[in-house]
Formats: structure tokens, C-alpha cells, sequence
């Protein structure tokens, strides 16, 4: 007994060293963060000045930094035990923090207005808005694949440096996303930085201040904000991938696959993990319809009130803003409904007919292609928008060319990717991976039976999710473009009079 309690004892404390070592790894970051800004420095001097030089700069201050400081906790911490864990959780996390800045680079070839795909999506305007919707969709698509493609490389390392140990390899798996996160102030800072940008340039323009230097540093801002932005999320699915990736080894572990794994040579499995993959396209199609929709009703409402008030475009009456703010925020708040069951009843409707793993299937599916869509949809738009800005700056003839025609439309298709879509699906992984892991101790194990003993709550539970779903088809349908177009041809529509035999 005394042995027991002594490994327990020993089991506790190291329990307690690895807890401690993650808080400080994030504790370390908030420093290297603040020690980070300053070194981003502007210079006044100089004639062309990209902001994202010393915006990258920081960035690579903050990362030494946190890996000088992932060596330092980890050797205090770890250097007495004789097994040189000390070494592995300072090349794990190491390897984290240099994930994120190899999604940073990988994001400014991509987006960055001067770099190759930009100015090649820039191009593809002389031709129409066809051509460049093609193009940016293309290196969209690439960018996607590349940044798999670190998220890979970075699982892969753990399983090196723990190798043998699978619970230290799923830990370490861990401990890269903590790495990755250890700078979130400077992260944050630079996603901050683009909605400023923004909305500063837009009160410049509106305010018709005649001063070009102002307005071209304005304008080349904005375009590096969107780089930013479109870096942050990156960042964002690739901790949720991460994440996800430790919390399905507790699923694993909860669900007690651990002896059989995952096989999707098992049908029901690979049903479920097909079903996983398809929710992330659905899930986006609510999201770009519900984004459609609203613009559609703003769009008629600022037309009304051209027509109603001339005068608003001489300058001589102020439009009515109340009635664009309601039409935005009821959408906004009607539209989330559908999203929000599909990525809540899904996950239980698999577990409770096809089994947990089905269900494991089912993360398997959905992890992968919501990261592939999500930083395709946002790499997609920061690169259709800068391509507009560039073309706004000079490029290609300027403003009011055909090809800064073609570049708005293109600007207007990549909103709803890169503001919408793209950013939603990161919440939707990390809420369908905490709903499995609370399903996984009580789903059943196997697909559904007439047999089972407890087939009338599988049946009841499984018909519950199936109407929930059916209400989220129902609501994002209700507002469709086609019934309002369908119920206002019938409101014009005149009535026949009635005739009456005498």
C-alpha cells in the first residue's frame, strides 16, 4: 500500500509539473507579446513604406523571445528528472510558435499586395470579373493546401520527438498549440489592426479631405490590414485543428476506442466520417445565403431611399440610416439559428444511429475539411480585396477602369468569405469536438438495432435531432430571395372583380 500511494504521490506531482508548465508557457507569452510591439516602428522618411515590415518584425522579436523562454521553463523545470524531457517540450513548443510564423509568411505570399498572387489576381482583370474570381479561387485553394500541410508537418514532429509514447505524443500535440498561442496578444494586435485601418480610411474618404500622400498611406494600410486579418484567422483554425486533435485523443480515450481505434473500413464509420465532411459545406452555405439575403434587402432599401429622397445624393438630405442598421442586425440574429442546430444536432444524431465510432469518423471528417475551407474562404477574400486596393493605388489604370469594375465585384464576392464563412468555422470544430466528448461516455457503442434494449430513447433521440435539422433547412429557407420575390409578384398581382348574375 505504501508503494501505491508513493507512485500515486509521484504520478500527482508530475501532473501538477506539466499543468504548470503549460500556465507558464502562456504566462511567458503575454511578455514576449508586449516586448514584441515594441520594435514595430514606422518610418516617415521613406518614400514607399509597407506597414507589414515592422509589423513582421515584432512578430519574429515575440517568437525568439518565447523560444529562449520555452528552453528556460522547460530546462528549470524538467532538467533533474534523467530522461531529457526538458529537451522534447522545448522542441515541441518551439515548433509551435514556429507554425504560427510559417502561416504568417505563408499568408503574406497569398495576400500581401505586392506579392505574386495579388498582382497576378490583379492581372486576370483585363479580362473581366470572371477571369479573376477564377484566379483568386485557384490560389485559394493552394493556400489551403500548404497550410495543411504545416498543421501535418507539426502533428508529425510530436510523434517524432515522443516517439513510442502515444499519451506524451497526443500531450505534445497539446503543447504546439500552446506554442502557437504563446504570442495571442501580438496575434490579436495585428487583427485589431485591420478593422482600424479600415474604418479609418473609409471616414477619410468620406470626409473628402483633399491630401493624396495621406490618403495613399491610408489606403496601403488598409491593404496590409487585410493581410492581417486574413493571418489571424489562419492562426485561428490552426489552433482549432490542434485543439481538436488533443481533445480526440480524450474522445478516444472516453469513448473507449483505444484498443480498436478509428477503422473506416467499417461502413458506418465511413458514413459517418462523409457526413462529417459535408457539414462544413452546409454549414457555409447558411452562412453565404444568410450574408446574400441581408445585402439583398439593404441593397433594395438604399435604392427606396434614392428614389424617395433625391436629394440624399446632391448632398442636401441625410438618408436614413435606423432602417440598413435594422435590417443588419434582425438578419444577423434570425440567420445564426440554422448554423447553430447544425453543428449541435449533428453530432448527436450520428452518435446515437451510427455509434461512437461512427461518430469518431464523423470529427475526423468535419476537422478536415473545415480547415481546408476555412483558410481557403479567407485567404480567398484577403487576396480578392488587396487585388481591388492595388488596382485603387495605380495598378491596371486605377479607379473607375473596367478592371476596378471587375476587381469590386470580386472585393464583394470575398466579403462574405473572409468576414462570414471562413472565421465561422472555427467555432463550429471546437463546439462539435466538445459535443462529442460529452457524448462519448454515454452514445452507444454500436449503430442502432431493433433489438437493443434501448431502442425507443436511441429512436426518440435520433428523431429529436432529425427535426431540428429539418427546422434549420425550414429557417434558412424562409427567407429566400425566391419566396419574396414569388410573395411580392402576388401582392402586385391584380385582383379579378368578382361578377354577379343578376
Amino acid at each position: 500500500m505504501k508503494n501505491n500511494g508513493g507512485t500515486v504521490a509521484l504520478a500527482g506531482v508530475v501532473t501538477l509539473k506539466f499543468i504548470m508548465f503549460a500556465l507558464l508557457i502562456r504566462a511567458l507569452g503575454v511578455f514576449t507579446s508586449i516586448i514584441g510591439t515594441w520594435f514595430v516602428r514606422g518610418d516617415d522618411k521613406a518614400k514607399v513604406f509597407d506597414p507589414m515590415k515592422p509589423i513582421v518584425t515584432g512578430y519574429f522579436v515575440s517568437a525568439v523571445l518565447s523560444i529562449i523562454g520555452f528552453i528556460l521553463i522547460s530546462y528549470f523545470m524538467f532538467s533533474d528528472d534523467g530522461t531529457r524531457l526538458w529537451i522534447k517540450f522545448s522542441l515541441i513548443t518551439s515548433i509551435g510558435i514556429l507554425l504560427a510564423v510559417a502561416t504568417l509568411i505563408l499568408t503574406n505570399i497569398f495576400t500581401h499586395p505586392d506579392k505574386r498572387a495579388v498582382t497576378e489576381t490583379a492581372i486576370a482583370t483585363k479580362t473581366g470579373p470572371a477571369t479573376l474570381i477564377l484566379n483568386g479561387l485557384a490560389e485559394g485553394m493552394e493556400s489551403s493546401v500548404w497550410a495543411i500541410v504545416l498543421i501535418c508537418g507539426t502533428i508529425v514532429s510530436s510523434l517524432l520527438i515522443f516517439k513510442g509514447d502515444v499519451g506524451m505524443a497526443a500531450f505534445g500535440v497539446a503543447l504546439s498549440g500552446l506554442g502557437l498561442l504563446a504570442t495571442t496578444g501580438f496575434v490579436l494586435a495585428m487583427d485589431t489592426f485591420g478593422p482600424i485601418t479600415d474604418n479609418a480610411h473609409g471616414i477619410f474618404e468620406m470626409s473628402k479631405i483633399k491630401a493624396k500622400k495621406a490618403s495613399e498611406t491610408l489606403a496601403w494600410m488598409d491593404a496590409i490590414g487585410n493581410t492581417t486579418k486574413a493571418l489571424t484567422k489562419g492562426l485561428a483554425i490552426a489552433t482549432a485543428v490542434i485543439a481538436a486533435t488533443a481533445l480526440f485523443r480524450s474522445y478516444i480515450d472516453e469513448a473507449k476506442l483505444v484498443a480498436t481505434g478509428i477503422q473506416i473500413n467499417v461502413p458506418e464509420i465511413f458514413v459517418g466520417l462523409m457526413i462529417g465532411a459535408a457539414v462544413p459545406m452546409l454549414f457555409s452555405s447558411f452562412m453565404l445565403k444568410a450574408v446574400g439575403r441581408a445585402a439583398f434587402l439593404v441593397v433594395q432599401e438604399v435604392r427606396r431611399q434614392f428614389k424617395m429622397h433625391p436629394g440624399i445624393m446632391k448632398g442636401k438630405e441625410l438618408p436614413e440610416y435606423g432602417p440598413c442598421v435594422a435590417i443588419v442586425t434582425e438578419a444577423a440574429q434570425r440567420e445564426l439559428v440554422g448554423p447553430g442546430i447544425l453543428a449541435v444536432a449533428t453530432p448527436v444524431l450520428v452518435a446515437y444511429t451510427l455509434g461512437v465510432g461512427a461518430l469518431g469518423g464523423y470529427l475526423v471528417g468535419t476537422i478536415v475539411m473545415g480547415q481546408l475551407l476555412a483558410v481557403f474562404m479567407s485567404n480567398t477574400g484577403g487576396l480578392w480585396d488587396n487585388a481591388k486596393k492595388k488596382i485603387e493605388d495605380g495598378f491596371m489604370g486605377g479607379k473607375g477602369t473596367d478592371a476596378h469594375k471587375a476587381s469590386v465585384i470580386g472585393d464583394t464576392v470575398g466579403d462574405p468569405f473572409k468576414d462570414t464563412a471562413g472565421p465561422a468555422i472555427n467555432p463550429m470544430i471546437k463546439v462539435m469536438n466538445l459535443v462529442a466528448i460529452i457524448l462519448a461516455p454515454i452514445a452507444p457503442a454500436a449503430i442502432i438495432s431493433i433489438s437493443d434494449v434501448d431502442f425507443k430513447k436511441k429512436a426518440i433521440i435520433a428523431l429529436v435531432c432529425l427535426a431540428a435539422l429539418a427546422y434549420s433547412f425550414i429557417a434558412n429557407r424562409r427567407g429566400s430571395l425566391l419566396n419574396n420575390e414569388v410573395t411580392k409578384t402576388a401582392e402586385k398581382k391584380p385582383r379579378k372583380k368578382k361578377t354577379t348574375i343578376s
